[in-house]
């Protein structure tokens, strides 16, 4: 679009908004070897490069080959820069925002944007997107001219200067009623996106660092023991008995198969863990201190239910291990062992439990050993998840950097570690909200909760491709507890179901709607009907679980929380099996098919155990959830 034309139609206040609406972060900088006339060395010359790989000024010079920096900036450069980077689906929207906005509020520009007026435009851009300072506040301007400057541009030129988004100009004048040059233009929108550039790195950061934090945050509270719950580190805590709906600690628990957990310290020496022979389902996944799934023993993994000894083993470890011990590398130091047992049987699965032993490598073979003695620490008593989401950035960040030296990333991450490293976010560093401006400050504060924001965003938006709908059902993508660089997938999995399996372990669909897409709700009678030979096609068992909205069980007369293959299910004369899903007990001669909810909104999940190829390829497909 030629600029004229351009012009005549936009309302330069229109196109303001855009240039600052539309700045995403982005780091690193263009060559400007293709501009002839700024030269390395020169006071702008990384602005310069940094608004030209940003796109923000490519096209608005004479000559292709000239960036023109004394150049004033007029308003049809203005226009052509906004225009560029407004992002905006139709110029009506951009007058609609800025309307709303108040960026240009107390603006009025002439055929020049003069430097007073570009301090203006940037604070009320800070205060539309939540970063200007609150409350009474002041600096003293210490210009020459500072009486020359406008009343309704001394608070913006303040916050300015504050944040080091302008200086003056030689003799100590801020010069307010000049046009404001190219050059100029392009060191104040770079020091103006500072703040935005380092929040966005920080967010990445956040996303990355969240399971190993959260992992540790978890290990504290698991390893502090009181009473019945929890066991030192390298010991194993057991779940004796099937969740219920009075129990609160977990969402969304599992009663199949009561879990065992075990965090081991793999910094000083290996782990030797020996398991039993089991003739039950008896799962154990092993977990690296980023939630990636390096091993899984027992039934379907490395000994299929064999009696085994292995050797967990942390980064950088070449020594000894027993004969009789199968290595296991495991990529931190820091490890999770989860093992999943089958319930039915509350004997079988005790017995189970308590044949699994850990003990350090330089104790093995020692009959003499004795596992410490657990400690308790009000400290450590809290929720993890809760305790993550009370944590500030700084303190986030460097219990990332602490963890991270001894938990290192793989060689994939090295790129995203590299990013990291320029806020201070990484092994070595120390995360420091002092060494920002309070511009940034402010943006840094509130990156926790975007990335809160952003995770539950992933969770409803199947087109970020870590979700998608068979039917009415909600599946997890394959690459769950495998995750390679899919930072957001992996940190979504780490706050809402930390642990999960490998799909080749176990698959977990879960529902919310019905067959017509309303919500499952308990004040209406639902039907899950298994035709014949359709049951989920599985070399263990599979179960479907009714859950509240906050994803506990649901209380209930028969204190019954799912319908598992291993009941003893009514067939139908057609050989079809329902489930018949709702608040009342459908008859005494179906309640073994009877999956009780209360009057209220409800989600189903269910779990197929060792899943055959037709569950993972979708060629079997999970029956609608039907209103009757």
């Amino acid at each position: 679009m030629k600029l004229n034309k351009l012009f005549s139609k936009i309302p330069v206040w229109a196109l303001m908004f855009a240039i600052l609406l539309s700045l995403t972060p982005v780091t690193g900088a263009a060559d400007t070897a293709g501009v002839s006339d700024v030269r390395e060395g020169v006071w702008y010359y990384d602005d310069v490069n940094y608004v030209l790989g940003r796109g923000l000024m490519a096209e608005t010079s004479v000559s292709p080959s000239m960036f023109s920096p004394n150049e004033p900036l007029s308003r049809e450069m203005l226009a052509e820069i906004l225009y560029n980077m407004s992002g905006v689906a139709d110029h009506a929207d951009a007058e609609g925002w800025i309307e709303a906005s108040g960026v240009l509020d107390g603006v009025d520009i002439g055929h020049s944007v003069t430097r007073e007026q570009m301090a203006v435009i940037l604070y009320n851009y800070a205060k539309y997107i939540g970063v200007a300072p609150q409350g009474a506040w002041a600096i003293r301007l210490d210009f020459a001219d500072v009486a020359d400057i406008s009343d309704w541009a001394v608070e913006s030129l303040m916050f300015c200067v504050l944040n080091n988004i302008v200086t003056g100009r030689p003799g100590g004048i801020f010069d307010p009623k000049t046009a404001i040059t190219r050059a100029e233009t392009a060191v104040m929108l770079r020091r103006f996106l500072a703040a935005e550039d380092i929040a966005g790195i920080a967010l990445e950061a956040y996303i990355y660092a969240l399971p190993l934090v959260i992992m540790d945050l978890t290990e504290k509270n698991i390893t502090n023991v009181k009473d019945d719950f929890g066991a030192p580190l390298g010991q194993f805590y057991h779940i004796r008995r099937p969740s219920t709906h009075e129990d609160r600690y977990i969402v969304r628990p599992n009663i199949d198969t009561p879990y065992s957990h075990a965090y081991l310290d793999l910094s000083g020496e290996p782990v030797i863990f020996s398991k039993p022979e089991t003739d039950i389902y008896s799962s154990i996944v092993v977990f690296d201190a980023y939630t990636n799934c390096v091993a899984i023993l027992g039934t379907g993994g490395l000994d299929d239910g064999q009696a085994a000894i292995y050797a967990l083993c942390g980064p950088g470890f070449d020594g000894e291990i027993p004969d009789q011990a199968v290595r296991i590398d495991v990529p931190t130091n820091m490890a999770w062992l989860l093992a999943r047992t089958e319930g039915e049987d509350i004997a079988k699965l005790r017995s189970i439990q308590d044949a699994m032993e850990l003990v350090p490598l330089s104790e093995y073979g020692n009959p003499d050993y004795v596992p410490p003695k657990g400690t308790y620490s009000p400290e450590y008593d809290y929720v993890p998840l809760m305790r993550l989401m009370e944590m500030d950035i700084e303190t986030f960040f460097n219990a990332f950097n602490e963890l991270s030296a001894v938990n290192p990333g793989t060689t994939a991450d090295l790129p995203a570690l590299q990013r990291f490293a320029e806020i201070g976010v990484g092994t070595g560093y120390t995360f420091d909200m002092g060494a920002f401006s309070p511009h940034t400050q402010r943006a840094l504060r509130g990156v926790p909760a975007e990335a809160m924001s952003m995770l539950t965003s992933v969770q409803r938006n199947i087109s970020e491709g870590y979700f998608y709908f068979v039917d009415n059902w909600l599946y997890m993508a394959d690459s769950i507890a495998r995750f390679g660089t899919n930072y957001k997938f992996r940190a979504v999995i780490a706050v809402t179901g930390i642990g999960a399996n490998p799909v080749e372990m176990a698959v977990y669909p879960t529902a919310n709607i019905d067959s017509d897409g309303e919500m499952l709700n308990g004040n209406n009678r639902y039907v899950i009907r298994f035709e014949e030979g359709q049951m989920p096609p599985c070399d263990e068992f599979w179960s479907v679980t009714a859950y509240d909205l906050n994803g506990f069980l649901i209380d209930n007369p028969i204190q019954k929380y799912a319908v598992r293959s291993n009941d003893p299910l009514i067939v139908n004369p057609d050989g079809s099996v329902d489930i018949y899903v709702q608040s009342d007990s459908p008859g005494a001669e179906l309640e073994a098919n009877w999956l009780p909810v209360h009057k209220d909104r409800f989600t189903l999940s269910m779990r197929i155990y060792l899943p055959q190829p037709s569950v993972l390829d979708q060629t079997w497909k999970p029956p609608y959830v039907t209103k009757v």
